[in-house]
């Protein structure tokens, strides 16, 4: 009697299933990678289900593989996807005899009772490839404990940077382009649907300016000492968290209290005074206490640790990524973190190790870092330019986008005083100047359209 090809698959996968129980199976699962194939030639239409999570490398199969690639290419081209353009596209790729000819895609098609379950075909397979790739990071591990030459240090960092990348399904450093023709197919149709890709910083202008900030971009926000960089980044860290967004928050220079109490200053729930002091005045305690209840369900985690190495709060950080998720962090700031070496080297140079840590991170977090950094002395008292950044290391080179404070010092209390954000870098767009507020005994940066209605 002669078995089809699909089921010859099943009975491999069958037998080694009977193999000895000290050689586990290698997680698969073939007959749902065959009904995901399956409900795509029945249903063209649940490409669209599948094509934004389900990637060609989740298969266990190669023959799997090239068939969902070559209906990727399809959709991708907006070309019809069934039975005969499949054949076409594998036979144009040299992979139709390859993958079991013509016979091989059409008993796909007979196997699938639905094409309405795709997605939980779909599920089945990831699961099978996560289960995959969690066994060849074990292996990592098992390499790294027992290679003696690596430090701790390091090995522990390795371990967490490809934990995070089975989190996020980064299941592998190179990805050809039709993966990311695909990632970046979802994120425009996502953008055209009126979802925001980048993310807003809060400031309406700001974010017509720039469009926001991006899933890997480095930030920096520069000035002076008292300019108010530190106030800006926890003003945007607030209005982001007030939206939702998880925000990480590595403050080198305040400490923890503080920074939660610098959020309710700048909402306007009370002032540093009052705070401080504990002399509020009877008609503002239910205001105060809104504001505490009000904050305390921010979505902020904060790490006040004040001295603090490139290597360590990237450890940090993929722990918080890891056990919490996190959409933004922001860094106060660059010059008081420390890089593996200190300062036996130069310090230009161990700033340029930092900044090209936190752009490391910015990638492997896949999330925006708005970090904080102090001008040179000959900003003082003048309008801030990209050569006040070149004696801090690398920051102008390897930073997206850098955000200039420029303000008068002085300000009277109960006052908005003008200010202007200095877009003087942005490596995916337009630069320029954005006109704010300043309000002094509020620590906070306003938008236009507020500074109007006060």
């Amino acid at each position: 009697m002669w078995m089809t090809s699909l089921e010859e698959d099943n009975m491999q996968t069958k037998t080694s299933v009977a193999r000895p129980a000290q050689v586990p199976q290698v997680p698969q699962a073939i007959r749902s990678e065959q009904a995901v194939l399956g409900a795509l030639l029945i249903d063209p239409e649940a490409i669209l289900a599948v094509s934004g999570t389900l990637r060609p490398e989740h298969f266990y199969l190669q023959k799997h593989r090239w068939i969902y690639e070559a209906a990727l290419a399809l959709h991708q081209r907006g070309e019809p996807l069934d039975y005969l353009t499949i054949c076409t596209e594998l036979d144009r790729r040299g992979q139709i005899e390859q993958v079991g000819g013509g016979a091989f895609v059409l008993e796909l098609i007979g196997i699938t009772p639905s094409a309405i379950n795709v997605e939980s075909y779909a599920a089945e397979v990831m699961d099978s490839a996560m289960r995959r790739a969690m066994l060849d990071v074990a292996t990592k591990v098992a390499q790294l404990a027992y290679d003696g030459e690596q430090s701790i240090a390091t090995a522990l960092d390795e371990i967490e940077r490809r934990l995070l990348q089975l989190r996020q399904g980064q299941d592998a450093d190179l990805r050809k382009f039709d993966v990311l023709a695909a990632d970046s197919w979802s994120e425009l149709q996502a953008a055209r649907a009126g979802e925001r890709v980048l993310m807003a910083s809060g400031y309406s202008d700001l974010d017509m300016l720039i469009g926001g900030f991006g899933k890997t971009d480095l930030w920096v926000v520069a000035a002076r000492p008292g300019i108010g960089k530190s106030a800006l980044l926890v003003n945007i860290a607030t209005l982001c968290a007030i939206r939702g967004v998880r925000v990480g928050m590595f403050s080198l220079e305040m400490s923890a209290a503080q920074v939660f109490e610098r959020t309710l200053v700048n909402q306007g729930y009370a002032t540093a005074l009052e705070l401080r002091s504990g002399k509020v005045h009877p008609e503002h305690w239910q205001k105060v206490a809104d504001g505490f209840g009000i904050h305390a369900d921010l979505p902020i985690w904060v790490d006040d640790t004040a001295s603090l190495s490139i290597q360590a709060l990237r450890s940090k950080a993929l722990r918080l990524q890891l056990q919490h998720g996190v959409d933004l962090l922001c860094v106060d700031y660059i010059q008081l973190l420390t890089a593996e070496g200190g300062f036996q080297r130069n310090r230009q140079q161990e700033i340029g190790q930092v900044t090209r840590g936190l752009k490391a991170l910015a990638k492997d977090l896949r999330c925006p870092i708005i970090a904080a950094a102090q001008l040179n002395r000959n900003a003082e008292g003048a309008r801030p330019t990209l050569a006040d950044l070149r004696e801090a290391g690398d920051i102008e080179n390897d930073a997206d986008g850098v955000i200039f404070i420029n303000r008068e010092r002085e300000c009277a209390a109960g006052t908005v005083c003008p200010a202007d954000l200095i877009v003087a870098k942005h490596r995916h767009g337009q630069t320029g100047t954005v006109s704010v507020g300043w309000i002094g005994d509020r620590m906070a940066f306003v938008p236009k359209v507020r500074e109007r209605e006060r």
